[in-house]
This record gives C-alpha cells, sequence and structure tokens, in this order.
C-alpha cells in the first residue's frame, strides 16, 4: 500500500511494517490529541539527527548517528550518553562522564604486611557499589582459633585497585568488633598494595595494629569502606 500526498509518496507498506518518506530534508510524524493539539512529534533530517520533538518542536530526545544522544527539558540539555558515558547538563567532558555502574560481591581476607598471616577464616562476606570510579565496599571476616604471622594487619581482596598518591588514601570505618583490644580503631586505603590497614588511635596518634594483638578465638570484624578506583 502506498499514500501520496501532492504527488508525492509519503507512505508504503513492506513486509516488516511501514516507510515514513520525504522529498525534503525532513521526516515528521505529529502526534496529536482531541481538537488536533500537537503534542509532539518523531522527526528525521539529513543531518543524521533522529528523535522526539516536544509540542514546540524543540528537541526533547536528540540521537546523532554514532555519536550521542541527548536528553532535554525546556530545550535545556539535562543528559547526554556518548562513547564516554552519561553526562550531565552541557557538559562534554570525557573525564567527567559515569561509564560504568556495577553491584557485585568479593572476599575479603585477613593479611599481613609480611604476607605470612595464618589462622581460620570462617566467614568472609563482602559487597560493593560502584559508580564510575566510587567503589563502596562493605565486608566482615569471622575469625576461629588463634592467629600468627608477623607484620601488621591487613584486609586483602578489594574489587578494584585504588588510584595511586596518597591523596586517594580513603578511610576505614569499623563497625562490630570483637577480639581487637583497642577502643579507637582506624584504618585507610594503602593505594600501592590496594589493601586496607588495620590501625587504633591513643594520644600519641594512629598506629598500625600488629597481627600478635589479635585475640584467640572467635571473633568478628564488620568494616565498610568508599574509595577512588584507578579506572
Amino acid at each position: 500500500v502506498e499514500l501520496y500526498y501532492n504527488n508525492e509518496k509519503k507512505l508504503s507498506t513492506t513486509s516488516q511494517g511501514a516507510d515514513i518518506q520525504s522529498e525534503n530534508h525532513a521526516a515528521q510524524i505529529r502526534l496529536r490529541t482531541n481538537g488536533g493539539t500537537e503534542r509532539g512529534s518523531v522527526y528525521a533530517n539529513n543531518s543524521n539527527q533522529v528523535g522526539i520533538l516536544d509540542e514546540g518542536g524543540n528537541w526533547a530526545i536528540q540521537h546523532e548517528n554514532d555519536s550521542h544522544t541527548q536528553f532535554r527539558i525546556a530545550n535545556v540539555t539535562k543528559a547526554r550518553i556518548d562513547g564516554d558515558g552519561l553526562k550531565f547538563n552541557s557538559d562534554t567532558a570525557a573525564a567527567n562522564a559515569i561509564s560504568d555502574y556495577e553491584e557485585g560481591t568479593w572476599t575479603p581476607s585477613l593479611q599481613t604486611t609480611n604476607n605470612n598471616f595464618s589462622g581460620t577464616q570462617n566467614t568472609q562476606d563482602g559487597v560493593y557499589i560502584k559508580i564510575g570510579r566510587s567503589v563502596w565496599i562493605f565486608g566482615r571476616i569471622e575469625r576461629l582459633g588463634s592467629v600468627g604471622g608477623s607484620g601488621n594487619v591487613q584486609i586483602t581482596g578489594i574489587p578494584y585497585a585504588s588510584a595511586h598518591g596518597g591523596q586517594y588514601e580513603s578511610t576505614v570505618t569499623w563497625g562490630y568488633r570483637t577480639g581487637v583490644g583497642y577502643t579507637s580503631l582506624a584504618g585507610w586505603v594503602s593505594t600501592t598494595s590496594d589493601r586496607l590497614n588495620l590501625a587504633y588511635n591513643n594520644s600519641s596518634g594512629s598506629h598500625a595494629v600488629p597481627v600478635g594483638d589479635f585475640a584467640s578465638g572467635s571473633h568478628w570484624l564488620y568494616f565498610s569502606c568508599h574509595y577512588y578506583a584507578a579506572s
């Protein structure tokens, strides 16, 4: 079936559906409600742009083939998706794009700075959320019996490598814990080893926790951290 207006073909049906055609620079399907009020339209032009126009004829969703898609309200760009990821407002800088969102699990594990931790780790639970390069991790470890090794206590296994440099040494927050004989625990992300360091505070400052300070028995360690990933 073919439909013509003023001797120009405007619509034709095919085995796959229907084709809208224009001999001008643009093709448009207007959407109207009762009384003939135009509410918007589907639009494409010869500049490889296709999308949806609002009732005023301005782009609401504008897609440029093989380039980007913009979302607008009242003809003001609010979001853009391109090869870099998601950008907000009129920003086009690659460094400001959000290119990733993930949720997942990871396995935290006790270790020492000398890589010789010994002991039974009965429960090792971890979850994470990653938005762009920001990573939020949550974890808990249950250890049983006695512990051994030398050096200071660390936790390994973070889901993404940290950005390197002192400005990225994010703090670790410790929640419920037993078997660690300090009332004030601290911690930070080692940006050279991608591990969480366990520390304690006293009147003279912060100090690393040696593995020998872990008590024997069944004990728990809950923690969370927000850090900046390398990529």
